[in-house]
């Protein structure tokens, strides 16, 4: 090869974008969150209520249909804590992390009933989610 080719070959090569911009974004994007009241990462939590207890509903809904094939109470219907959570993570490719904390926010918010460590159930009364 000449020396013009190699030179040709040089200047087709496109330099990629530097990743310092990547991380400065992220680190102003976690400085600002550390800075704001927790009110906005509770809405961010809160955001995810409806999709998961949509979620919650349709594992609950399995559940009575397989507890009326084997003829036994629908009202014991009840979804393993493990369970919910693979699913919010598979269905809605959110971190485990998240979706634990989704769980946390849903139970102190009274939208769900934990029955054992493991288990919760939708509350029927006001129209809740259980998980198990």
């Amino acid at each position: 090869m000449t020396k013009s080719v190699v030179k040709k070959k040089s200047l087709d090569i496109k330099k990629p974008l530097p990743a310092v911009t990547g991380v400065v974004r992220h680190s102003i994007e976690v400085d600002q969150m550390n800075t704001n009241n927790l009110s906005n990462q509770e809405q961010i939590i809160q955001s995810w209520f409806e999709p998961a207890l949509h979620t919650l509903k349709a594992l609950i809904k399995k559940c009575e249909e397989n507890l009326e094939r084997i003829k036994a109470d629908t009202k014991n219907a009840a979804v393993k804590r493990d369970d919910f959570k693979d699913v919010l993570v598979r269905q809605h490719r959110i971190t485990y992390n998240h979706a634990e904390e989704i769980i946390k926010s849903l139970g102190r918010a009274g939208r769900i009933r934990y029955l054992v460590a493991h288990t919760f159930r939708l509350k029927k009364a006001v129209k809740h989610e259980y998980i198990c």
